[in-house]
């Protein structure tokens, strides 16, 4: 069983402790950044290129996302880490950052995927969510840049889940024990 599902042991792990503890969605998302070879915060020599590339496409201005500081190295460092402690809901825990953060995107900028990730017969997800480049809103450009989000990591988290859930599907786990707590779906 572990050895078909594409994530290192210890990530392989604690998605199987996920399902048996009906947090399934929450352990998928974990491990799926865990697994995701993108950052999920920027790191300050790849965020300057992105910044001025999304700044010109979505024809944004840096003052009006309270940018215009990143350039210095120490602020942007100081920046990063008090946005991820924020989406750790300060707990200073990268697992609960990723989860929060994922959970942010998917509700405020993503809805329509949360059907997606409720079914129980996943197939490849569909290209037009996945291409990210040509598919991203606006304000998720805005949220993501102001917040230093790497929203292909986003994008690839999200088809990981659904991928992980397909495979534990088709060892014949069952369903009901993935059931999406992004959809509302699981009982108390």
């Amino acid at each position: 069983m572990i050895a078909k599902l594409p994530c290192d042991i210890k990530i392989t792990r604690i998605l199987l402790m996920g399902y048996c503890f009906r947090v399934f969605e929450q352990a998928a998302v974990i491990c799926a950044f865990l697994n995701v070879e993108k950052d999920m915060f920027y790191m300050r020599h790849s965020f300057l290129n992105v910044m001025r590339e999304k700044l010109a496409r979505y024809k944004l201005n840096v003052d009006e996302l309270n940018l215009s500081d990143v350039e210095d190295f120490s602020l942007f460092d100081m920046r990063t880490w008090q946005n991820k402690v924020s989406f750790s809901d300060d707990s200073n825990s990268d697992h609960i950052a990723y989860l929060n953060c994922f959970n942010t995107w998917l509700h405020e900028y993503r809805p329509e995927l949360i059907p997606e990730m409720a079914k129980y017969k996943l197939t490849k997800v569909d290209k037009r969510f996945m291409d990210s480049h040509t598919n991203q809103k606006k304000e998720e450009v805005k949220w993501s840049l102001r917040n230093f989000v790497n929203l292909d990591s986003m994008y690839l988290t999200f088809e990981q889940i659904t991928d992980l859930k397909r495979r534990l599907i088709d060892m014949n786990l069952q369903p009901e024990y993935m059931e999406s707590s992004f959809s509302g779906s699981q009982e108390d």
